[in-house]
């Protein structure tokens, strides 16, 4: 004989997961507990110290702190390596440029192949790296970006500019 889930007060079509409360208000819930306690709300052991983390205020212990933190250091590097494959020469993470072998993601970064960047930038008010590149993943890698690194997207500037004066045509 199967029981039946019993549904949360706050959502009901939810869940309970414990005090009447769905999975999301059942967090909050102990999570305003531990900061109102002064505890961190990742280890909910140790005194905690409050930080403003994305215009949100949370209490960590500077032990859960400094592993947030290189957690969240390496997702963002994941990230850009996995965008700046995608636009990279054959889909790899290159510089796009011809005859060039940089692929250090610290030297490579993303081009608007048609010179549009600045618009883009302020259409999106100026977001740019991590929040740049997870656009371009949620909407499917579009067209019109390519891997450059910082010579060549410079290089590629300069070429921009000449044409600007004298009509010279640019690289792509």
């Amino acid at each position: 004989m199967s029981r039946k889930a019993k549904m949360s007060d706050c959502h009901p079509d939810r869940p309970n997961a414990g005090h009447g409360m769905c999975q999301s208000c059942y967090t909050k819930n102990y999570n305003s507990t531990l900061r109102n306690s002064g505890m961190c709300v990742c280890c909910a052991q140790k005194e905690a110290v409050t930080y403003v983390d994305n215009r949100n205020t949370i209490k960590y212990c500077e032990e859960c702190r400094a592993k947030i933190n290189l957690a969240r250091s390496q997702n963002r590097i994941e990230q850009k390596i996995e965008v700046l494959s995608h636009y990279g020469k054959h889909g790899q993470l290159q510089c796009c440029w011809e005859d060039c072998s940089i692929v250090d993601p610290d030297m490579l970064s993303l081009d608007h192949i048609d010179n549009t960047g600045n618009t883009d930038r302020k259409s999106s008010n100026g977001a740019g790296g991590i929040s740049f590149y997870m656009k371009l993943k949620k909407n499917e890698y579009p067209e019109g970006f390519q891997t450059l690194c910082h010579n060549h997207q410079w290089k590629k500037e300069i070429l921009r500019r000449r044409a600007d004066i004298n009509g010279i045509p640019t690289w792509k």
